[in-house]
């Protein structure tokens, strides 16, 4: 099974790609320059060490953006990474998938407060779920592994038919609508089929039209097996010292099925939070600390289960919270809007610093390969001049 939560936070020449402008100080160009440098060599002794076997990672502020790539996006036939390569984002997808939801909002398809009921009037407990409880993970409905019937089929979270099996889990709810908070992928399928009801269009289709091809995203697309791409890395995870293919798994559609690109990735975040996508209501929505019935901060309300352990954050780590698709959380003084990705074979980082508008983005094609890269990368983002 996937493992998308938010808990998750062969060596090659490198191809540098640089694009500059006159709009940022000196001192920034020198830090960007020096940061995404250092991401680099990280990320490149991760390759000849073994441990991955491609990484992308990008940086891009105010007109300037460099990415580098290393290693190999397919081992066996030697084809290394480069600007073009497509990776499976796994959760990275519910950012664009909320995106979407916004938009449709915005076009006045749907309201934060409409009930699921009009769409999956058989579903249980319809009437009392809201698309703004599903965007913040506060529905209640738990993930799916290890709750479904033994009927239900590998691909049942791209049948269109995904609501169906959700409803006959075990368990539908660990707790009331609306009253605490708990990392749901069966909410984002169930925004993924209600992008296609109101859009009368595949997700695929709904998400290129509304989202990708406003914001310069062409190469993002939903994984199809059945039109399978020279461009698609392999994904590998790292046994034993040595790196092998990952078991191939069903993609979980609207809550982590996207394949992207590192430019696609970077155009996004920058035409999201820099304010040219969405209106400023909406970026507020996206970007704030989503809230119970009862006005508490999601952050405050996590579910924990019977005989659990609450998550307990460094303490540098403070206002911990989730918006519509987003992390939102502050560190050592410093605000983050982020969502990381990860499911077999690969794994996804994409982070932003409003204070110096800066988004960077890490993509490889290995299982849990690039953690040590992400706490490195926000420490630079932590330390970074005004630009």
């Amino acid at each position: 099974m996937p493992l998308l939560n938010r808990r998750s936070f062969l060596a090659s020449a490198s191809v540098p790609l640089l694009f500059r402008s006159n709009a940022y100080g000196h001192g920034a160009h020198l830090w960007r320059k020096s940061a995404i440098n250092n991401l680099s060599e990280r990320g490149a002794a991760l390759v000849k060490k073994g441990d991955i076997a491609g990484i992308a990672i990008g940086v891009s502020t105010k007109g300037f953006r460099q990415s580098v790539y290393h290693g190999m996006a397919d081992i066996e036939l030697k084809k290394p990474i480069t600007k073009d390569t497509q990776f499976r984002i796994a959760s990275i997808t519910k950012p664009i998938t909320a995106a979407c939801i916004l938009k449709l909002i915005e076009i006045g398809e749907l309201s934060f407060d409409t009930t699921i009921d009009t769409y999956f009037p058989k579903f249980p407990r319809a009437k009392e779920v809201t698309i703004y409880q599903l965007l913040t993970h506060t529905s209640g409905i738990p993930n799916w592994w290890g709750r479904l019937p033994h009927t239900a089929p590998d691909d049942f979270m791209s049948s269109g038919l995904a609501h169906q099996w959700l409803a006959k889990m075990n368990v539908v709810y660990l707790f009331d609508p609306g009253t605490q908070w708990d990392y749901s992928n069966s909410g984002y399928l169930l925004l993924g089929e209600i992008i296609e009801r109101v859009t009368h269009t595949s997700y695929n289709d709904a998400v290129k039209r509304l989202v990708l091809s406003k914001v310069g995203a062409g190469a993002t697309e939903i994984e199809n097996p059945a039109l399978r791409s020279p461009l698609w890395a392999k994904g590998y995870q790292s046994i034993g010292g040595s790196l092998l293919r990952a078991k191939s798994i069903s993609l979980p559609f609207a809550a982590g099925g996207l394949r992207s690109t590192l430019h696609d990735l970077l155009a996004f975040s920058d035409a999201v939070f820099h304010g040219h996508f969405l209106s400023s209501l909406s970026l507020a929505a996206m970007t704030s600390h989503a809230t119970t019935t009862d006005d508490r901060p999601v952050g405050d309300a996590l579910y924990v289960a019977s005989g659990g352990v609450p998550e307990i954050h460094p303490p540098e780590v403070t206002e911990m919270g989730y918006g519509l698709g987003i992390n939102t959380w502050v560190q050592s003084g410093e605000r983050f809007y982020s969502h990381a990705g990860l499911i077999e074979g690969f794994g996804s980082y994409l982070i932003f610093a409003p204070r110096t508008q800066t988004t960077a983005v890490i993509l490889s094609n290995s299982f849990r390969g690039t953690a040590s890269l992400h706490e490195q990368l926000r420490e630079l983002l932590i330390a970074a001049p005004e630009s």
